[in-house]
């Protein structure tokens, strides 16, 4: 499934919703899953290449 059949899987299901309150639910569930997101994906950026290669070897042997 393509991001954007993704996209278009959630727009038909919130297009059904008709109640206000479970939208601000909703909206603010996927405002902060976003925001969090973006800060993961900020962090990672702000490492050097060498930082990312360590953290990836660490986090391989913690998983064996």
């Amino acid at each position: 499934m393509s991001a954007l059949e993704i996209k278009g899987g959630i727009y038909e299901l919130i297009s059904k919703v008709d109640d206000k309150q479970l939208l601000l639910k909703l909206y603010k569930e996927v405002a902060d899953l976003i925001a969090q997101n973006q800060q993961e994906q900020d962090f990672w950026n702000e490492l050097s290449e060498w930082q990312q290669m360590e953290l990836e070897s660490a986090i391989e042997e913690s998983q064996n």
